[in-house]
């Protein structure tokens, strides 16, 4: 690969004072500087003239036309506090829609997390660069047979930066080769070794990047919440995508976090999202779970602790019940290793400290190492192994069964081979809150063997190569590392790979083509079922198929929308663009239906979904037609949704159109397009948005605890906490003061909000937590075109409620059906 150059985006300033970060977006469309321009300075010298605090930090021109502000506290107290005004950038700014024509819409700023990689340790990895079979599993090994290498192509990164120093990257070494080894390499470094990063920065490294002329952008995040295509970074990417530039997204690593969580940009109506399927060819540790010397099963685990621990080689096996683990244990448990089972009333932490206690050898459990801090806090000494959730189960039925079972650890890992792909278990969920198909495609993302930063470089790695004395200094330089950042740059070389050889095409004819040609994978544990579209998109790339195809199919997706707003007559397009006739025929290829919800017991989808073997009903007209060269025509196709006695829990299903295509004397050419669809039973609009069931909202103390009395807040030392936790995601939240005859005073500015992100169940995403220090916007407030109409009024003493609302899914604001309401206990106000 040719490495052009890395430039740093990270701010390092220490801000002093509290900021309010903001994205301004304005009329005139991007593209267009010298509009942009004008409407940019307009509305700076807006800010200047009602005497706004501000700092510029990025002006945008081809990704939007937009600014990115931080709205700074006035540089000096107003003297006039008899009215107990008090600061509100979101009024201000909601205002300007109004005062300035030019203003479109403003987001406030967002942060985002480096996208989180899983290092194969490297004691696992003792010889085995794995590309080859991943490069097989993608058709990419077939195309470099025939010389393609991304030659010209220029790729965009933005992502930590490239270690220009790796020996990999930007010359030939050692017995293995990435997906388009000559692609031109630009990096822009929107993250620091550590820690988050906004979204302007984002931006304008984007920005950047499509200055430059790069042909794709290749962009890994994590810890994106938003689930709306209206996002800025969703806007600004697909915007760029219009412009001729291919980008490419990663879905997330939030597999255990349920269905519908697919983040912003990834959502973006324009981007490629990209989901992980696992490489064929791994190290892995295995257990046996022994009956006597009969090998009953055996398993594949991670262990808390690599370098620590040995485990022994045989040793007891028990279970322990989850109340039993969260209170302190009385029998011995000396030489036992101890299945616990997930969740319950105590953390991971507490329940290792008390199976130490009483003598347990190690744990097993469900998961994987994102606990391992609370093992951190409670001083854990013992080996935490990690097992798949279908695994756990099969080692707990034989517990119930009541077996002597001894577990054999293997004394060293395991070379294993699988014989097709599988979808990765730690790669998100689609779709969004409004159905659209997410993500797009499957790319290679888990257990994949790469480049990793010199000086970071930990174990030697052993492989054959020709320059060993070379190879001693860089050994330390390759990781296999799995998530769908590492699918991310696979799908980005091999669209690479496809501009070589068919030339730099539109964004959607390159994304059709991927699509079309996809091939779906079946679910892990379930085969022969195909695993859902809203788990892989169209399937696992293949890209000389992609390369070599002659056929196009339209649209490339189907989104068959719930059952209140169902699609069921779809019109696929088929064009034949070889130059010789084609046969045609469509079979329907169900997909296993998914139930993420439990609903009578929270409104958050469920961590792990339930899988249902039913799917549509799916009618072809004509069922085959033959098409001469360069000739274009249709198959009419007709739903029926599945008939399901879950319905209520919004059963989402799906599955792919499969079209064969056939030429030539006895039809020895063949060629097999995709194309994915999915829907929801039941109502979107139905779901609940506040979760209820769990006891949100509820007004609660600064540790989150709910408070039930008749409270009294002095809103000149005291804050009310405000506490929800939002099951499906909302695109207004709407918190309003009322008086105990439920007259409504004015809008909370804290609590108000717009394209809200669903909750999940992580620490940092488990709810939301409004802190309100009694200021209002009235109702009936006056816009006024001084610095005064920027600041909110703080209550009068009395006794109050608060009324907190949520616009359903696909819901319409002027319904007042289509609100879910929450009202809270009366409490008192005094000077």
């Amino acid at each position: 690969m040719i490495t052009r150059f890395i430039l740093v985006l990270v701010t390092m300033a220490v801000q002093t004072v509290i900021a309010q970060r903001y994205i301004i977006q304005f009329h005139s469309p991007p593209g267009d500087r010298e509009a942009a321009v004008r409407d940019q300075d307009a509305f700076l010298n807006y800010l200047r003239g009602n005497g706004t605090n501000f700092n510029l930090r990025y002006r945008y021109t081809d990704v939007m036309n937009a600014v990115s502000i931080e709205l700074l506290p006035p540089i000096a107290p107003d003297n006039d506090d008899s009215d107990h005004l008090t600061m509100k950038p979101t009024m201000f700014l909601t205002q300007t829609l109004t005062s300035c024509p030019y203003v479109h819409r403003y987001w406030p700023g967002k942060r985002y997390t480096r996208p989180k990689i899983v290092l194969t340790p490297d004691d696992l990895e003792t010889g085995i660069p794995n590309l080859p079979s991943a490069h097989e599993l993608t058709t990419v090994a077939q195309a470099k047979r025939h010389h393609l290498d991304g030659q010209s192509i220029k790729i965009g990164i933005l992502d930590t930066g490239i270690d220009y120093t790796h020996p990999a990257l930007g010359g030939c070494f050692g017995g293995f080769e990435g997906v388009a080894p000559k692609a031109q390499l630009s990096a822009w470094r929107i993250f620091g070794c550590d820690g988050d990063t906004d979204d302007d920065i984002i931006l304008q490294a984007a920005e950047l990047a499509a200055k430059s002329g790069v042909d794709i952008i290749n962009l890994s995040l994590g810890g994106g919440l938003s689930a709306w295509q209206e996002d800025a970074l969703a806007v600004a990417l697909s915007n760029l995508v219009d412009t001729g530039i291919v980008v490419i997204v990663a879905q997330g690593n939030e597999g255990r976090d349920g269905v519908a969580r697919t983040p912003s940009p990834s959502i973006g109506q324009h981007v490629l999202t990209v989901a992980s399927t696992d490489n064929t060819e791994r190290m892995a540790r295995v257990l046996h779970v022994m009956n006597g010397s009969k090998i009953e099963s055996s398993f594949e685990y991670t262990l808390s602790d690599e370098n620590q621990f040995t485990l022994p080689n045989l040793t007891n096996l028990s279970s322990i019940q989850t109340r039993a683990a969260c209170d302190p244990i009385r029998e011995d448990l000396a030489g036992q290793m101890v299945l616990v089972p997930p969740r319950g009333r105590c953390t991971l932490g507490r329940k290792a400290s008390h199976l130490q206690k009483a003598g347990a050898t190690g744990l097993l459990v469900v998961g994987s190492d994102e606990e391992e801090e609370e093992l951190s806090l409670e001083k854990i000494q013992l080996p935490v192994i990690y097992l798949d959730e279908e695994d756990a189960l099969v080692l707990s039925n034989f517990l119930s069964q009541r077996q002597a079972l001894t577990l054999n650890f293997a004394s060293k890992p395991l070379h294993i081979q699988r014989s097709g792909a599988e979808p990765s278990i730690f790669s998100t969920w689609g779709s969004d809150a409004e159905l659209h198909l997410k993500p797009d495609i499957a790319a290679v993302g888990g257990y994949v063997f790469s480049t990793y930063p010199v000086r970071l470089g930990k174990s030697p790695i052993s492989f054959s190569t020709r320059k060993k004395a070379e190879s001693r200094n860089y050994l330390g330089s390759y990781m296999t590392m799995s998530g769908t950042s590492m699918a991310t740059p696979y799908l980005s070389g091999c669209i690479a790979l496809y501009m070589q050889a068919r030339g730099r095409h539109a964004p959607r004819v390159i994304y059709r083509a991927l699509a079309n040609h996809a091939r779906p994978v079946m679910h892990t544990s379930l085969q022969p079922q195909l695993e859902s579209p809203i788990k892989q998109g169209a399937g696992l790339v293949q890209i000389y198929d992609t390369i070599k195809s002659t056929t196009e199919v339209d649209p490339f997706r189907l989104a068959l929308n719930d059952t209140e707003h169902f699609k069921a007559n779809q019109t696929l397009q088929i064009k034949n663009h070889a130059k010789y006739p084609q046969t045609y025929r469509i079979i329907h290829r169900p997909a296993i239906a998914v139930s993420g919800y439990r609903l009578q017991t929270s409104a958050v989808p469920a961590r792990r979904p339930a899988y249902l073997n039913t799917s549509a009903i799916v009618h072809f007209e004509p069922e085959t037609i033959v098409l001469k060269g360069g000739q274009t025509g249709k198959i009419l196709v007709t739903f029926q949704p599945p008939v399901s006695a879950l319905r209520d829990n919004h059963l989402l299903y799906g599955g792919y159109l499969q079209i064969n295509a056939e030429a030539g004397t006895n039809a020895t050419q063949h060629e097999t397009i995709h194309v994915p669809y999915f829907g929801a039973l039941g109502n979107q609009r139905d779901l609940p948005i506040f979760d209820a069931k769990q006891g949100y909202p509820y007004i609660g103390n600064k540790l989150g605890e709910p408070l039930s009395g008749h409270e009294v807040y002095q809103f000149d030392r005291d804050v009310l906490y405000l506490y929800t936790r939002i099951g499906s995601p909302t695109s207004i939240l709407k918190t309003e003061l009322l008086d105990r005859k439920n007259t409504t005073l004015g809008e909370i500015p804290e609590a108000t909000q717009q394209w809200l992100a669903r909750n999940d169940h992580s620490r940092d995403n488990h709810d939301y937590m409004f802190d309100w220090r009694g200021n209002i916007k009235p109702i009936g407030h006056r816009r006024r075109h001084h610095h005064h109409h920027r600041r909110a009024r703080v209550v009068a003493p009395g006794t109050y409620r608060i009324k907190m609302s949520a616009l359903r899914m696909l819901g319409d604001p002027q319904q007042t059906n289509d609100w879910e309401v929450w009202y809270s206990p009366l409490f008192d106000t005094i000077a």
